[in-house]
């Protein structure tokens, strides 16, 4: 999308950069963030982007970056998580002070509760997992605030999805893959959804 004019250069270069940094490609990584920080020094995740990279080596430069950002936006939950996922992602404990942070920002932020529950899969305490799961469908009304956020939508439909509520998570990401706004590459997903629903005809038909 970066050739679309209301593409928001700043943020698809911030994805890039993490889709990047999860392939362990740190040098493309880092110049995704540094190209994201060109185009808007203000967007504050390229920073976190950056930080997290340096974690391992120069922890106190990341830590340095993590201050800045926060100075700027001392009450959005949604840069507390972000810095307290860089931490997580370098193995580090600082992550539970941010993940705290976070909630004590807003507590019903609900991308919070789904990477809680990501967090406890991983240690596969599923059943604790679920609980996270059932607080992150909060989104429902979110939904009813912007009912036209393709991101809240697609996050709902994840919840749904990790809680085994194969039927509810269908609808909701049918509802999600209806906004413009969505991601092309999730067809793939959505396919995956209607066969755990045993909807195989049309998986069968959406692979197609």
């Amino acid at each position: 999308t970066l050739n679309d004019p209301s593409t928001k250069k700043a943020e698809a270069y911030f994805y890039l950069g993490e889709i990047y940094s999860g392939m362990n490609k740190l040098d493309s990584a880092g110049m995704y963030y540094d190209m994201g920080l060109q185009a808007d020094p203000l967007y504050p995740y390229n920073s976190i982007g950056k930080g997290k990279l340096m974690l391992k080596n120069n922890k106190k430069e990341a830590e340095a970056l993590f201050k800045a950002v926060i100075k700027s936006d001392k009450k959005n939950p949604e840069i507390y998580l972000a810095i307290s996922k860089a931490y997580y992602e370098n193995v580090m404990p600082e992550y539970q002070k941010y993940l705290d942070k976070a909630l004590d920002a807003d507590k019903e932020y609900a991308p919070i509760y789904v990477f809680e529950g990501d967090i406890l899969v991983k240690d596969k305490k599923y059943g604790e997992a679920c609980g996270f799961y059932e607080m992150a469908q909060n989104l429902e009304d979110l939904l009813k605030l912007k009912p036209n956020s393709a991101i809240a939508q697609r996050e709902l439909a994840e919840a749904y999805f990790k809680d085994s509520k194969y039927n509810q998570a269908v609808e909701a990401y049918a509802r999600y893959m209806a906004n413009p706004n969505h991601f092309e590459s999730d067809q793939s997903r959505y396919a995956a959804l209607l066969f755990f629903d045993k909807k195989y005809q049309e998986s069968l038909d959406l692979v197609d």
